[in-house]
C-alpha cells in the first residue's frame, strides 16, 4: 500500500537539517516585512495589477501576523515559502487559509521546528505568497525582510 506524505512534512524533514544547526528561536520580537506584487511570468504569483503588505512578528513559538491586499478579493490561502528572491520554492505552512476583504490579522503557531529561528537569521529566504479566487496558483508574493530596511 502506497502511503500519501503531506507536503508540508516533506519540507519540514528536508529543511531538519538546517534547522538543527539554526541558531536558538528568537528570545525576542523580530519583526519581518514583505511588499506583495504580481511579479509577472517567470514568477509564481502572476496578478499584475494588485499590492499588499505583510508584516510578520516572530517570537520563539508563533508568528503574529498582519496581512493587507486591498481589492484582491476573495483571498483563499496565505503561505509562507522558502526560496531567495528571484526564485520560486515550495510552501512551508500556511499563515492563513483565506479571508474576505482587504485584511487579515492572526496568530499561527504550528510552525516546523527550527523555521522561526532561521527565519530571523536569514529573512531574505522566505517570501509570502497569496492566492486568490482570480489566481489561484497565486495572485501577489514578496519576499521577506527586517522591517525598515
Amino acid at each position: 500500500m502506497r502511503r500519501r506524505i503531506d507536503t508540508r512534512l516533506m519540507w519540514a524533514l528536508a529543511l531538519l537539517p538546517l534547522a538543527a544547526c539554526a541558531p536558538a528561536p528568537p528570545t525576542r520580537v523580530v519583526t519581518l516585512c514583505a511588499n506583495l506584487a504580481g511579479a509577472g511570468p517567470s514568477s509564481d504569483a502572476t496578478d499584475p495589477d494588485h499590492r499588499g503588505t505583510a508584516i510578520l512578528t516572530l517570537t520563539p513559538t508563533a508568528i503574529h501576523y498582519e496581512i493587507h491586499a486591498p481589492g484582491l478579493g476573495k483571498v483563499i490561502a496565505t503561505h509562507v515559502h522558502h526560496a531567495e528572491p528571484g526564485f520560486n520554492g515550495p510552501m512551508l505552512w500556511e499563515l492563513n487559509a483565506g479571508f474576505q476583504g482587504e485584511s487579515a490579522v492572526g496568530t499561527a503557531t504550528e510552525i516546523p521546528h527550527g523555521i522561526i529561528a532561521l527565519m530571523e537569521t536569514y529573512p531574505r529566504e522566505f517570501y509570502v505568497k497569496l492566492h486568490s479566487v482570480a489566481y489561484p496558483g497565486g495572485a501577489i508574493r514578496g519576499q521577506l525582510v527586517p522591517c525598515g530596511r
